[in-house]
């Protein structure tokens, strides 16, 4: 992590280029601090020498050649600016030694050929260069999170948007079939609904949601399921979440499987919901026995699947990725949901 910090501040724009023209002016010094004295126009002049070739390879050869995988057009143009660089140098070079031959400047360099100079304007050019790749590559990284970020985010909307229209659907049937009956259930069948709606819309976080704010969610939703049960005792819920108040789930997790083993376990089957934390972990179990048509989880009597579990699955793998295990079993007409979740 240290050493990433590092790399991406020295591919900085700001500074790379300080870097760059810190390395340029010791080299055109030759390390002594009495060249800049004795010459510094005729140095200034060294260095753009060798920032110009430079920039215009970051700024106009790579973009618009080698970006565009024009590679025979790029190597033709970038040698010959090599060439170009080379030239200049060491004729500015041999002309500051014949002004100043006092200073012996650049040492052993007095006296070298043409093609000594293309190794440092090769060095300065690919040091650029390799900065520009770097920051161009940290800057797209950032984009291609920030983009991966917002298509999860705008994901998890559409998902959780889908699941109140699901739940309110199966509601209004409920409430509709007790208002059809006269049952003197359906004034506080509406309130109850009314409050489930309240948290969903109001109370529930966009990405986080308090689990003891699940908790009475999830018991809301159960004692209104319970109106349409033809027995009291139909729905059995234990929790056991003394810490709930200090984890943060993601919300409206657990109900659509309490929601799908009502609609698949019948009115007159029980159904055994526990949820229970420990630390950082939450474990949810729903167990229901399937109605005889029924052949498939979260389906219809014509296979067909169902929005919410569909959801929920797509929701746990964009949030908690590795961090959750989902078994679902059938066995014997008895359906088995048990979900294991570690939270951050």
């Amino acid at each position: 992590m240290l050493l990433k910090t590092i790399l991406r501040w020295l591919a900085g724009r700001v500074s790379r280029n300080v870097i760059f023209w810190l390395l340029a002016a010791l080299y055109a010094s030759a390390g002594s601090p009495l060249v800049w004295a004795v010459m510094p126009g005729m140095l200034l002049l060294l260095l753009l020498v060798f920032g110009v070739p430079g920039y215009l390879n970051n700024m106009v050869l790579i973009p618009r050649l080698l970006s565009r995988h024009r590679y025979l057009a790029y190597l033709a143009l970038l040698n010959g600016l090599l060439v170009l660089t080379t030239v200049v140098s060491y004729t500015v070079t041999q002309w500051l030694n014949q002004v100043h031959p006092e200073l012996e400047y650049m040492g052993s360099m007095r006296h070298a050929r043409m093609p000594y100079h293309l190794v440092p304007a090769a060095a300065m050019m690919a040091m650029l260069a390799f900065g520009k790749y770097a920051y161009d590559a940290e800057k797209n990284e950032q984009r291609l999170n920030e983009l991966e970020k917002q298509q999860m985010t705008s994901e998890l909307s559409i998902l959780r948007a889908q699941i109140n229209p699901h739940f309110l659907f199966n509601a209004l049937n409920t409430i509709y079939g007790l208002a059809r009956k006269n049952d003197p259930n359906t004034p506080d069948a509406v309130i109850k609904l009314s409050d489930i709606l309240r948290y969903g819309l109001y109370e529930a976080g966009d990405t986080e949601s308090s689990l003891d704010h699940e908790i009475r969610y999830l018991q809301q939703f159960v004692a209104f399921a319970q109106l349409r049960m033809h027995r009291a005792d139909s729905i059995h819920m234990h929790i056991d979440a003394p810490g709930a108040a200090q984890l943060w789930v993601a919300p409206m997790l657990f109900i659509p499987f309490v929601e799908n083993a009502i609609k698949h376990g019948g009115t007159d089957e029980c159904i055994d919901i526990q949820l229970t934390a420990t630390g950082q972990s939450i474990q949810f179990v729903c167990v229901n026995s399937l109605e005889h048509q029924q052949r498939h989880y979260g389906g219809t009597p014509d296979g067909r699947s169902g929005i919410g579990i569909k959801n929920v699955k797509r929701r746990l793998e964009l949030i908690y990725p590795n961090k959750y295990e989902l078994n679902i079993n059938d066995t014997n007409g008895k359906f088995l949901v048990e979900l294991n979740l570690q939270l951050s």
